[in-house]
């Protein structure tokens, strides 16, 4: 879409992203809700959204799912904007925005992470009330000419060339407490919730 998203510093193996030239390009584009899903790690946001730059949709993710064992699989292509086939979780834990939950292989969570831009730092409440949603809005964004990685909070996302889906951006967070029962009990939505619009 653009030709100057990330350019390479005089540092080396430093990387500049400036993603502000695809935030304008969407702008004039409506903001929609597109809907929910519930998050499982081998779930995708569904192909169809590339159509919809600038609107969102909310990812449901059980604390179950906030352990390092799911990360393994290193499903993270691009820098701030990832491919639409990344790993939320993953894209979590490379901005910063979550510190990892011991997980049964013993490792621990990353210590000292710092959010990167105007994100917050979410803690897990309590890893005994696996109930717990941790609710991500992402933005839909256009593909990109190339997903640079980098290494970020000990997680390297890696580099891309043309990616025939969108790309996402994480908008904002929050915590949905026993979200995972109330949905259970009550159906208020359902797994893969999404509806083309």
């Amino acid at each position: 879409m653009t030709s100057d998203i990330i350019d390479k510093d005089s540092l080396l193996g430093s990387i500049n992203v400036n993603s502000k030239s695809v935030l304008e390009s969407i702008k004039s584009f409506p903001r929609k809700h597109l809907g929910c899903y519930l998050y499982n790690p081998q779930t995708m946001i569904p192909i169809w959204t590339a159509n919809h730059p600038n609107c969102t949709i909310d990812i449901y993710i059980p604390q179950i799912y906030l352990q390092d064992i799911n990360l393994n699989d290193r499903k993270l292509w691009g820098t701030d904007i990832y491919t639409d086939d990344s790993d939320i979780v993953s894209i979590l834990v490379h901005l910063g925005v979550i510190r990892l939950i011991e997980s049964n292989n013993g490792k621990e969570p990353y210590p000292d992470v710092k959010p990167v831009g105007m994100l917050p730092q979410i803690e897990p409440l309590d890893s005994d009330n696996l109930m717990d949603l941790l609710i991500v809005r992402v933005v839909i964004t256009p593909g990109l000419k190339l997903w640079k990685g980098c290494d970020r909070f000990g997680l390297v996302s890696r580099t891309w060339g043309l990616h025939d889906g969108a790309g996402i951006m994480v908008d904002k967070i929050w915590w949905f407490r026993e979200g995972l029962r109330d949905w259970k009990i009550n159906g208020n939505w359902r797994d893969n919730g999404i509806v083309e619009k």
